[in-house]
This record gives structure tokens, C-alpha cells and sequence, in this order.
């Protein structure tokens, strides 16, 4: 009876391994099996329960009726079979002792646990979240002073890369008007909204960005690389970038040089940014006779603390746009284009970018670390070397693209500073550098505001051609929601408590068999053959009912008239030899 009392304490077990696997994905090994099994633990359990409590309460009885007990305990013990006939045999017992609650209870622990064992493993949805880092392109000081150099030692003269960038430049133009309008651009880069035309309640807190829909709404055509994204779940992280703004004075009509037929196309000039050439900045600024804007230069990228007088004023562009076919003044035939000049300023902001399919901006807001002043622009330190005599595709409309021209700047400025490598990687095959934010970025390198120190720092990377360098990073938080088990631990706990009241009940049992010195003789048949002189038995009062059972098994017997000879009649039961059957008319004891 040990033995089969251990191999059916199932439930105990399942529950443990519900407690283990919970938390663990869907599906494994032991889920299945538990799911399996969880599906017959209503109609196993109650079957394993009444066996095993029917011969431990029997056991009880016994021991106990060797040391005295009443009889309609005894009679309680032996005979309940399950908690309907517990509380059926309540009735005869007619009174509520300690001994009899407990039996009712533990009776009652029998369809508890088929219930429960049905219900104590289910599966959940759970959000995993893990981190990791991304690189994205930086718009602060390193990248600009690096790009510089890469194109500065490469050859000045070299057009391939300007004409790479007009081509990329063409096809962002040129996007399909719902990319144009969306919050990323053809190849998935995320688009930074313009901060300007955002309402904020105070000047540092985040602006909700979720809903911005329209051409018009972005800073540039194309967004933000970013590289090394997980391929999975949904993707938070926060970068720090910047672009250029625009505050243009109204058009005129001018009359420009004869241009080529054509599309409208636009020059944009920057007379009083700097000028340098095939030279590196420090070789520059750090001879006698450096020319005045340095001190200017060096504080856009950080190096110095600006000088209130140069940093006072903006940068001032010339755009001249020639009209295209059918474009020209109605007014006067001369003027064949138009002009302006634009104040050009800074913005360096903080947003939140989430990624699924697709990636967008959450929020927007000023940089909290980056403060140089917002007349200090990219356009003071590559302007010229860039702008100068180059001639951008335009649009339909002049007036339209006089309208955005903010965002045609920033889409060329990303294009230069990503080497025209604007589509996002997803491994991460390159060097990206140091990890930094944008307006760490030289700061990093060096402490020192001297330029050579700083180019020091750029040798290796620089002559190793790496065009991923100096990408900022940025912490990635991955939310994945995965299918888990989950324990329900009320159900695990009433299966872990029916259980080990089987298998503690059980124990008693096996030991009250084990001490009990009378045979086992609470059987509701064969127990009326010990000492029943109706049987003609003669001795044998230590044999149990199952041996009992072995040797009288194929004895016929019947419930009659004991006494078939006598007046009155006696009913018994005995073998049918001894026994007459039973009269309406004859009258019995």
C-alpha cells in the first residue's frame, strides 16, 4: 500500500512543476505535459483519493476499535466511501464530534482537488524588456569635424561624393507625397518634427508629437538614421540631434543671369561664413594671422566658451531662385527669378523615438545639456566649403519650395554628415566609435580646447576610412511580449493542500495497519462470518477478510431462516445448506 500510495500522489507533484515552469514561455516539454494531464485531473484525482482514503480511515478504525472508540464512530470510519456518504452516515451518527468533522472535511478535499487540478496552469501574455545600444547619425561637433576632415584629406576636387548626394538628394525630393507626410521618410529614418510650431507649457517639458501628420510639419525630408536596432518587440529610446532654422525675409522678383531651361533650380551662398579650403582647422587657427571667425568656429564645436559679440549675430544666406518653364513674372518679363535672405539658427532638441514595424517621435524638447547659443549653426563651420557655387534641384514652385527651403538645408546637411549613407543597418558589422552623446561628442576625445590635440585623437579611425565613426548612441529599451505560463496560486495551493492531506492521511493509515494486532474484520460481508456459528467454522478468529475471501470465496450463501426448525424463526446469514428462505407468514425473532 506505501508503494501505490507514493506512485498516485500525482498532485503533489504537479503542482510543484506548475510552480516551476511558471514564467516560462509557451510551450515547453512540461507545459504540455501538465496541460495534458491538468485535462483527466478531475476524473483521476477523486478516483485516487477514495481508494487511498477508503483503507486509511478502515486502517484507523481498526487500530482504534483495539483501543476502544463508539460504536457509531467506528461505523463512520469504515463505511464512508466519499463526502456524500459522510454526510449521508452524519445523520445515523446524531452528533458533531471532533473526530467526525475532520472525516467530513477531509471527504470533502476530494472533489476540491479534481477541480483544482483542472485549473492550476493557464498562459499569459508577458512583457519582456531588455536593453541595448543603438547608433544613430550625430549632428553635434565630432561629426561635422570629422566628415571635414574624411572629405578635406580625401580631395577637395573629388566630385563623387557631391554627385552621391544630389542623387540622394533627388530621390528625397522626390518621395511619394504620404512618405513626405509621414513620420519617417522611404528608407525607415524617423523625421524630427519642427520644435518651433510645437505649443510647450513650460520651455523645458516634452511636446507629445504622436498625432503630427503634413509635409510641412518636418524639419527634413528624410530622418535620422538609426543602426543596430533590435529586430524585434517594440523599441524605446531617446537621441539628441539638432537642425538648422530659418527666418527669411519676404521674396523679390529679381533679374538674374540666363539660366538654362529647365526645372526651377535654387543657389543658396553664405558670403559671411567662413572660407577654408585644403587645409586642416587647427593648421588654420592656430598660425599667426588666424582669421577672426575661428574664435567663432571653435565655439560652435564646443571647444571654447563663445565670445558675446561673435556669437551675437546669425549667419545670413543668399538663396536666388530661377524660375522654370512658364515660371516667369507676369509683370515684367526680365525678372526671371527671385531672392531672399534668410537668419539662420540652430535648434538642438531631445526626442523619443519609438519603434515597431516602423519607427516615429514621441515627444520633443530643447536639449537639457546642450546650451551653446543658437546663432552658433553648422553653417559657420562648413557653409562655404559646401554651399559655395553648388546648385540644388528645386521644386514645381518656387513659392513652395521658398516655403520649406529649412527642410531642403537640413536634408542636405544629414546626406553630407552621413556621407550619403542615410539607409539603416541592421547588424552591427562597423566601428561606430566611442559611445557619446552629440554634444559630448569632441569633449570626449579631449578635454582641451587645442585643435591638434583633437585631430590626434581622430588618426586612427580617420585613416582607416571609417565612415561609421563618431555615431552618438543612444539606450534601447525592447518590450517583447511573449506567451508564459503563469501558476494560478490559489489553485496550485488547494491541489498542494488536498494532496498532502492524501498523502499525510495515507501515512497514518499505513502505520495504524502496521501497528493494529487484531485482523482486519470491518468488511460489510465477510465480516459477518467471524464468529458466526451459522457458518460451522471451527476456530481460525486470526484470519483477515482477504484471506477470508481466498478460502470461502466459492461458499454459497444466503440471508434466511437460521432456526428453519424452530417455532419462530431466526434470520441470519449463513451458507444456504444452514438456511431456509424467508416466509411472509412465519414469524421471526
Amino acid at each position: 500500500m506505501a508503494k501505490l500510495l507514493f506512485r498516485k500522489e500525482y498532485g503533489t507533484i504537479l503542482g510543484i512543476t506548475v510552480l516551476c515552469i511558471h514564467g516560462k514561455p509557451v510551450p515547453s516539454l512540461a507545459g504540455i505535459a501538465i496541460q495534458q494531464v491538468s485535462h483527466i485531473g478531475p476524473s483521476i484525482f477523486p478516483i485516487v483519493f477514495t481508494s487511498l482514503m477508503s483503507y486509511a480511515f478502515q486502517s484507523i478504525g481498526q487500530l482504534r476499535s483495539e483501543r476502544g472508540i463508539k460504536l457509531n464512530e467506528l461505523h463512520f470510519l469504515v463505511t464512508t466511501r466519499n463526502t456524500s456518504d459522510a454526510i449521508y452516515a452524519l445523520k445515523h451518527v446524531c452528533s458533531m464530534s471532533l473526530l467526525t468533522f475532520i472525516t467530513i472535511l477531509i471527504w470533502a478535499l476530494s472533489p476540491l482537488g479534481g477541480q483544482a487540478s483542472l485549473r492550476i496552469l493557464r498562459t499569459t501574455n508577458q512583457i519582456n524588456s531588455t536593453t541595448s545600444v543603438a547608433r544613430y547619425l550625430d549632428t553635434g561637433p565630432l561629426r561635422h569635424h570629422y566628415i571635414h576632415s574624411m572629405l578635406n584629406e580625401a580631395d577637395s576636387s573629388d566630385e563623387s561624393f557631391f554627385w552621391l548626394a544630389d542623387v540622394e538628394m533627388f530621390i528625397a525630393i522626390n518621395q511619394p507625397g504620404d512618405v513626405q507626410e509621414s513620420p519617417m521618410d522611404i528608407w525607415g529614418n524617423v523625421k524630427i518634427p519642427w520644435i518651433d510650431t510645437l505649443d510647450a507649457e513650460q520651455p523645458d517639458s516634452w511636446i507629445q508629437t504622436v498625432d503630427i501628420t503634413g509635409a510641412d510639419s518636418w524639419s527634413s525630408l528624410i530622418g535620422i538614421p538609426i543602426h543596430d536596432l533590435p529586430s524585434f518587440g517594440t523599441k524605446d529610446l531617446r537621441i539628441e540631434t539638432s537642425y538648422l532654422s530659418l527666418d527669411c525675409s519676404p521674396l523679390r522678383e529679381v533679374e538674374l543671369p540666363k539660366y538654362d531651361d529647365g526645372p526651377a533650380r535654387v543657389v543658396i551662398s553664405c558670403p559671411g561664413c567662413p572660407l577654408w579650403e585644403n587645409t586642416t582647422l587647427h593648421e588654420l587657427c592656430t598660425n599667426g594671422g588666424a582669421p577672426d571667425w575661428c574664435e567663432r568656429l571653435t565655439a560652435f564645436l564646443g571647444l571654447d566658451q563663445p565670445d558675446e559679440e561673435q556669437s551675437a549675430d546669425a549667419n545670413i544666406i543668399v538663396v536666388r531662385a530661377w524660375a522654370g518653364i512658364g515660371q516667369q513674372s507676369t509683370h515684367n518679363p526680365s525678372m526671371n527669378g527671385w531672392s531672399t535672405t534668410c537668419a539662420v539658427t540652430e535648434k538642438r532638441v531631445e526626442m523619443q523615438v519609438q519603434c515597431n514595424e516602423g519607427c516615429h517621435s514621441k515627444a520633443i524638447r530643447y536639449s537639457q545639456r546642450d546650451k551653446r547659443p543658437t546663432n552658433l549653426t553648422a553653417f559657420d563651420y562648413w557653409a562655404s566649403y559646401v554651399l559655395s557655387n553648388r546648385t540644388f534641384l528645386g521644386l514645381d514652385s518656387v513659392d513652395i519650395f521658398t516655403a520649406r527651403l529649412g527642410a531642403i538645408l537640413n536634408t542636405y546637411l544629414q546626406i553630407y554628415l552621413s556621407l550619403a549613407k542615410i539607409r539603416p543597418k541592421k547588424s552591427s558589422v562597423y566601428d561606430w566609435g566611442p559611445e557619446y552623446i552629440p554634444s559630448e561628442g569632441l569633449r570626449l576625445l579631449s578635454q582641451s580646447s587645442d585643435l591638434a590635440q583633437v585631430d590626434g585623437k581622430l588618426w586612427e579611425p580617420f585613416y582607416l576610412g571609417q565612415e561609421y565613426w563618431s555615431y552618438a548612441a543612444a539606450n534601447v529599451t525592447t518590450s517583447n511580449t511573449i506567451e508564459v505560463y503563469q501558476a494560478v496560486v490559489i489553485w496550485v495551493i488547494s491541489l498542494l493542500v488536498c494532496s498532502l492531506t492524501l498523502l499525510t492521511v495515507g501515512i497514518m493509515g499505513i502505520i495504524c495497519d502496521s501497528r493494529s494486532l487484531a485482523p482486519q474484520r470491518f468488511d460489510p460481508v465477510l465480516g459477518q462470518t467471524f464468529d458466526n456459528p451459522d457458518f460451522g467454522l471451527e476456530g481460525g478468529t486470526t484470519v483477515d477478510v482477504n484471506d477470508r475471501l481466498r478460502l470461502l470465496g466459492q461458499l454459497e450463501v444466503q440471508v434466511g431462516d437460521v432456526r428453519k426448525a424452530w417455532d419462530v424463526g431466526c434470520i441470519g446469514f449463513a451458507m444456504m445448506e444452514n438456511v431456509a428462505p424467508l416466509q411472509l407468514e412465519r414469524l421471526y425473532e
